[in-house]
């Protein structure tokens, strides 16, 4: 009773009361048993981490780990120590948290569980820099909330969208985006109007800035619950309304006090564009010690003296250059090192491998504005103290030092703002054994992502004719059926089709048939109003409505009942609906894709599909090849999952082995691409780097191929196809008369031509 008072307490965001009864509760548990207690200490956790009490949230997480450990381990436990590591800047660990979470719930995860991690996963990518990763995220949020059912999950999800949409700079759709976030929010949740508000004003400001001026004062006047929405508010409202300079900066001060950094840095992202940083700004330097002591001389030797048996050592430049850098660690506590020059690297702390550093890093800022110095506060440069990079991460000064060519730089967390005369010397001898030890002016080329279509991934020729037909067919407003296995990409394949459309700025919705009952069927299609049946407590739009403009994807469209294909078949025949309980007709200005694992004409034979519906969804029919006809896309595939995987954790890119190449292209693979890039996303999780042998590979991939009846299966398939192809070709792509040939009835040649994937495209 006392978890659900809370849970109306927190809805209604009455956080110092949900507070009050969680403590009652956690009280009340310490009679019971155990696990009950661990229950309400993650509770409590989740809701002191929303109040933006982020050290009581870690200690009460602490405190749970050192009495239970499986609770410590929960998804709940686990989501909540994610957003504490976003909220101070850590993304490595919030992505190995992440990561960890979506292990171990698996994909049956309650759908509550696996929002949350789409959710979280958005802001972390985001702020990696990956922005279409970002959006994806924030879709794939968007449409399980509207599984749920759940308007405040699709406020949120929308809420993030906008953030990726501002980082591609399309301002517009943003614009969009953040008025149905409001929409969503409802007018009893003011969090959440106030979370989509703050969303809508950082998209409007860069065109209308009085209107988010406006928007920013509306959300402080309500959000003084929170004091976080409450001082982002006072921020926008002065950056947007023009004033003084010191003024927003005070307010800036405000919201980096209230201490999620991911948050800051959105505000100095906003700040940057406003060029507020550029007009003469009273800043106080930061406070810069730089002493001698005679203590540290021997660990600074020391240090120098392994960085120049790395670098002096044999391999590659980059490898030597990591081993040198972390020589300094121990006198060093620097959180990024970079070599900014030809190429440009950097290794972050907790990584094993540099990666390349990008063109618009901090650090290529720093060594721009360094003016030769080679201690910079970056507090004490206006355009450095409000880099977003700066604030999400904590940094509090820089350490340069000439390179040949280049520059060595490392920069230094807030609690290790002090720097020797020692360190800085020992530093630039670092970079005079960098500039005897240059890199290769001319690197090999770094391995290209491979090429595809909004998503898809392939370079066999099937997969070529797929993308080539999803081009044109994605010019014209028709229904397109996408025919494919289980876990082939056909959501992926909708998606593309609806990116490559006129429709893209517009919503895609996808809805899986399967859960549409005959009861269900209009209510979650069309919507219905307030009162027309037991349980409508309030007005709902469809599945139909939400498309609207833009593409609706139905999948798995062979499960619908019989009665749900004839309101289906009205729907695509007349675009036309009606609410349940309403009266009134819409008109739906939607482009229908579906989809199913079986061929339409299979279900027609079999009298558990309506054939005058499978004319309607057949006017263009895209085959999607299972992963094992696809050779060497196996491999194509295995890399680029693997690539993403190891750039969502932060952890180093493992390579293939020669024999784990054969055991991928030997697999079977029942699952498909899905199959797939379960398996790479598992070894990022063990931990695997270096090369990954066979022996990483999961037990099921290890097996050697079955022989016999799997092996004269695909024998008989491909004779098949080979042969119904011959034969069509031989008769001009006249089906009739090559089903005569073979002795088949049109129907059934139809659905074999669409099961194995025969191309008829120029034989008729």
């Amino acid at each position: 009773v006392l978890g659900t008072l809370a849970g109306i307490e927190r809805a209604a965001w009455r956080l110092e009361d949900t507070l009050r009864l969680e403590d009652r509760r956690a009280a009340m548990a310490e009679g019971l048993a155990p696990h009950l207690v661990s229950a309400a200490r993650v509770e409590r956790a989740d809701l002191l981490a929303a109040m933006g009490r982020w050290r009581e949230a870690a200690a009460e997480l602490d405190q749970v780990e050192s009495h239970d450990r499986r609770a410590a381990e929960s998804p709940s436990a686990r989501l909540v120590r994610a957003h504490l590591a976003r909220s101070r800047g850590d993304l490595g660990l919030a992505q190995r948290t992440l990561a960890l979470v979506r292990e171990t719930a698996g994909p049956g995860a309650r759908l509550r569980v696996r929002i949350e991690c789409h959710l979280l996963a958005s802001d972390v990518t985001l702020a990696g820099g990956d922005v279409a990763a970002a959006e994806r995220e924030a879709l794939d949020a968007m449409r399980l909330s509207g599984v749920l059912g759940e308007r405040s999950a699709r406020s949120r999800s929308r809420v993030r969208r906008v953030h990726a949409l501002l980082a591609a700079d399309r301002v517009d759709e943003a614009a969009v985006e953040a008025r149905r976030a409001l929409a969503d929010a409802g007018a009893t949740r003011p969090e959440l109007q106030a979370h989509a508000g703050l969303a809508l004003a950082r998209a409007v400001w860069r065109r209308r800035p009085a209107d988010a001026a406006r928007v920013c004062r509306v959300v402080a006047e309500r959000s003084h619950a929170r004091a976080g929405f409450h001082a982002v508010a006072l921020f926008g409202e002065a950056l947007a309304g023009g004033a003084p300079a010191e003024t927003v900066l005070d307010r800036l001060g405000a919201v980096e006090a209230w201490g999620d950094r991911r948050v800051l840095a959105y505000c100095l992202t906003e700040l940057r564009h406003g060029r507020v940083f550029g007009q003469p700004l009273a800043v106080a330097d930061a406070p810069a010690s730089v002493t001698a002591t005679a203590a540290s001389v021997d660990p600074l030797t020391r240090a120098l003296l392994d960085a120049a048996h790395a670098m002096a050592g044999g391999g590659p430049w980059a490898e030597r250059w990591v081993e040198a850098v972390r020589a300094l660690g121990p006198v060093l506590p620097w959180r990024r090192a970079a070599f900014v020059g030809v190429p440009g690297v950097e290794l972050r702390r907790d990584d094993e491998h540099a990666r390349p550093l990008a063109a618009s890093d901090l650090a290529r800022l720093v060594v721009a504005r360094s003016g030769g110095r080679r201690v910079i506060p970056l507090a004490a440069d206006a355009e450095l103290r409000l880099h977003p990079t700066r604030a999400l991460l904590g940094l509090a000064a820089a350490v340069l030092a000439p390179a040949g060519e280049g520059w060595l730089y490392f920069d230094l967390e807030e609690s290790h703002a002090d720097v020797s005369e020692g360190l800085v010397a020992v530093v630039g001898e670092l970079g005079r054994l960098l500039e005897r030890f240059a890199p290769d002016p001319n690197p090999a080329p770094a391995e290209v992502e491979p090429a595809g279509v909004a998503g898809l991934v392939g370079g066999s020729d099937r997969m070529r004719l797929l993308f080539e037909t999803i081009a044109r067919a994605a010019r014209f407003d028709m229904t397109v059926h996408v025919c494919g296995e289980t876990g082939t990409g056909k959501e992926r394949v909708a998606h593309a089709l609806h990116q490559r459309s006129a429709r893209a700025p517009r919503p895609f919705v996808a809805v899986n048939a399967s859960s549409l009952s005959d009861e269900l069927f209009e209510s979650e299609m069309f919507g219905h109003l307030r009162g027309s049946f037991t349980g409508a407590v309030a007005d709902r739009e469809g599945h139909v409505a939400a498309a609207e403009g833009g593409t609706l994807f139905l999948d798995e469209i062979t499960d619908l009942s019989p009665r749900a294909q004839a309101k289906l078949l009205r729907l695509l025949e007349a675009k036309e609906y009606r609410r349940v309980g309403e009266s009134r007709t819409r008109t739906a200005d939607v482009r229908f894709v579906t989809a199913s694992n079986v061929p339409l004409e299979q279900r027609v034979a079999e009298g558990r599909f309506r054939a005058d519906l499978m004319y309607r969804l057949q006017r263009m029919v895209l085959s999607v090849p299972p992963l094992r006809e696809r050779g060497d896309d196996v491999l194509l595939l295995a890399r680029h999952f693997l690539r993403r995987a190891a750039g969502r954790s932060g952890v180093p890119l493992p390579a293939l082995a020669g024999d784990a190449e054969r055991a991928l292209r030997a697999h079977a693979w029942p699952g498909n691409v899905r199959e797939l890039e379960n398996a790479m996303d598992r070894l990022v999780v063990i931990g695997a780097t270096g090369r990954v042998r066979r022996q990483d590979l999961a037990p099921a991939l290890q097996a050697p191929p079955t022989p016999a009846a799997d092996s004269l299966r695909e024998a008989i398939r491909g004779f098949e196809r080979e042969h119904i192809a011959r034969v069509l070709r031989r008769h001009g792509g006249n089906r009739s008369r090559t089903a005569c040939l073979l002795g088949l009835t049109r129907q059934a040649l139809v659905a074999k031509i669409s099961r194995l994937g025969i191309v008829t495209e120029g034989l008729e």
